[in-house]
């Protein structure tokens, strides 16, 4: 599937008109100063667009802010569920490696998705449990996705688990997706035993492989 240059910016000044949306994704940031922000979720609005997927499949929600990019385009779009698996995490993260300031997953006393618009909700669906144990089920009982997206425990052995679990589950043409691909070698490594070619999408830490 072949997207131009001029369809896809014409997606992303779609998402500069979605005012209110912008407006509460951004006072949710800025009321929760700890709160890790995705630099990915203009791109993940803009993805979800242009494939125009029945079923996408994310690893790892805490605020809800990717959750919501990904719910907004769906709901643009007319169509779509967005089905998350994650295991609420109250503790800060810290990021040597890459000179980062510790982040804040999830505020304590504010429950998992708490920055997805309620308008956007009836198209989400909610699973609460780490991904060894809740993975496999979850997707034998979706059967196909169009898009996986993996934004969980960045651990070398987590991400490679969710990769092979998913790569079985994506149609032909699917996408596979990770946020900080640069924490370790998983993302490249899967690539290269699939064999496929990874892509960086805009942002060093968003990978992209398409099956």
């Amino acid at each position: 599937m072949r997207i131009s240059r001029g369809e896809l910016g014409s997606y992303y000044q779609k998402l500069d008109l979605h005012v209110e949306f912008t407006r509460h994704i951004k006072s949710t940031l800025n009321y929760h100063k700890g709160l890790g922000q995705t630099r990915a979720g203009p791109e993940l609005y803009v993805i979800t667009r242009a494939l125009r997927p029945t079923t996408v499949m994310e690893t790892g929600v805490a605020a809800g802010i990717s959750s919501a990019y990904i719910l907004q385009a769906m709901a643009d779009n007319g169509y779509g569920k967005l089905v998350s698996l994650d295991t609420p995490n109250y503790e800060v993260e810290y990021l040597p490696k890459i000179g980062r300031a510790p982040v804040e997953l999830l505020p304590r006393g504010f429950p998992t998705g708490f920055a997805i618009p309620n308008e956007l909700r009836s198209r989400w669906e909610l699973h609460e449990g780490k991904s060894q144990d809740l993975l496999p089920s979850v997707l034998e009982g979706l059967g196909t996705l169009d898009i996986f997206f993996h934004d969980s425990e960045h651990t070398y052995a987590n991400m490679l688990f969710e990769f092979r679990m998913a790569w079985k589950h994506l149609n032909s043409k699917g996408l596979l997706l990770a946020d900080d691909i640069s924490w370790n070698k998983a993302f490249l490594q899967f690539a290269r035993e699939v064999p496929a070619h990874a892509e960086r999408i805009r942002t060093a830490a968003l990978g992209a492989i398409i099956k």
